[in-house]
């Protein structure tokens, strides 16, 4: 027997990770109990803790006065207190679409599975948002974190908000220099976008001290705000060497880390055409480009599409190099061709010559294909 429910919203049977299952002969008792007229309630329990899914210590909860979640449904709020093991559980829940909240000092947050800028970009507007449906359960785990906090603003040469710039904040070792991180920095909540206003807030600190600034990441996309503007740290200098530490306490708020953004590139223009070998234009290709910037390692690969007559318009920026390549996506023919990848460099003070790339060799369906980002290539 697998434990199952049907949806109010679906014909199907469904089951979840935390459904049992038993064999038939062995589950008198349960379908006794499951046969019962009890409506449809679900269990909805889970687990507080400090550290990371799927390991969470509770130790430290009453510590920090963590003893209590709540369950936020429509128009209804049920408290329960949590266990010395971090668990809590609530029973006899309708379905609906519900929230837990946990009960916290501002000193501390709960984790979300995702980056809130990812979130947002998965269309995910509240992740502690989820459904209850039919006779079953819900577990939910709540890992949770320090809470330190740095706010502050980006601002133009006018004193103007600059918004959608990535703001990051790099851990400082006891020897004084940056601690790299092996993950990105979306992945460990340590980088933010500006708003409209230029404000930025970094939360879920841990004690330390940190540099903030922008263009800290290795990979910033080449079409991006970010790309406007050159390598600054707080307080508007250009290497960290120069720049002022800024210390967090445990759950501490440091405010008022302003960042003027006065440095900027030069913009360019690369403009060309995508051609077969015969001298036909190719319309609607993947055209590919990548930088190679003066303050990272590497910029992330964009594409673009070719119009009707095979043209395309890249946006670059002085003092950088520019790989350029083309490659048709293997629907069109079958085999799929690919364009040599030309290495631009914007020199100042001028656009670049037109391009023309001809799809002229076997290329693969891998966008990626034969498209190395590394430095060496650059250099070619």
């Amino acid at each position: 027997m697998a434990y199952a429910h049907k949806s109010d919203t679906t014909q199907n049977l469904m089951t979840g990770f935390c459904s049992g299952t038993k064999p038939i002969l062995h589950a008198a008792k349960e379908l006794e109990e499951l046969r019962a007229e009890r409506g449809k309630l679900s269990t909805v329990s889970g687990k507080v803790g400090f550290g990371t899914f799927g390991r969470l210590d509770p130790r430290q909860l009453k510590k920090f006065g963590v003893t209590s979640v709540r369950l936020i449904g429509t128009g209804s709020t049920k408290q329960e207190n949590i266990g010395s093991d971090g668990t809590f559980r609530f029973r006899g829940v309708p379905s609906g679409e519900y929230r837990l909240e946990v009960l916290l000092p501002e000193s501390l947050i709960v984790d979300g599975e995702y980056n809130e800028e990812i979130a947002e970009e998965l269309e995910i507007k509240d992740q502690r948002l989820f459904s209850v449906s039919g006779i079953g359960c819900v577990m939910k785990q709540l890992p949770i974190r320090e809470n330190g906090r740095i706010t502050g603003r980006l601002l133009d040469e006018r004193g103007g908000p600059i918004e959608d710039v990535q703001v990051t904040a790099i851990p400082i070792g006891k020897d004084g220099k940056p601690i790299r991180q092996d993950e990105p920095c979306y992945d460990t909540d340590t980088c933010v976008s500006s708003k409209e206003d230029g404000t930025y807030v970094i939360k879920g600190l841990k004690p330390g001290r940190y540099l903030i600034g922008i263009r800290l990441d290795d990979y910033i996309c080449n079409d991006c705000a970010d790309s406007e503007y050159k390598k600054t740290l707080y307080p508007g200098v250009a290497s960290e060497t120069r720049a002022t530490p800024i210390v967090v306490g445990f759950g501490n708020l440091v405010e008022k880390i302003d960042l003027k953004l006065t440095s900027r590139y030069v913009q360019r223009k690369i403009n060309g055409i995508v051609v077969f070998k015969d001298g036909r234009p190719a319309a609607n290709i993947n055209v590919r480009y990548v930088a190679r910037t003066p303050d990272l390692k590497r910029n992330g690969i964009t594409f673009i599409k070719t119009d009707a007559n095979g043209h395309f318009s890249i946006d670059v920026y002085e003092g950088h190099a520019y790989m350029v390549g083309a490659v048709t996506d293997g629907r069109d023919a079958n085999t799929p061709l690919e364009a040599k990848a030309a290495v631009i460099k914007i020199n100042p003070g001028k656009n670049p010559d037109d391009l023309r790339l001809v799809l002229d060799q076997t290329g693969t369906d891998d966008d990626y294909s034969d498209f190395d980002i590394g430095n060496e290539r650059m250099k070619n």
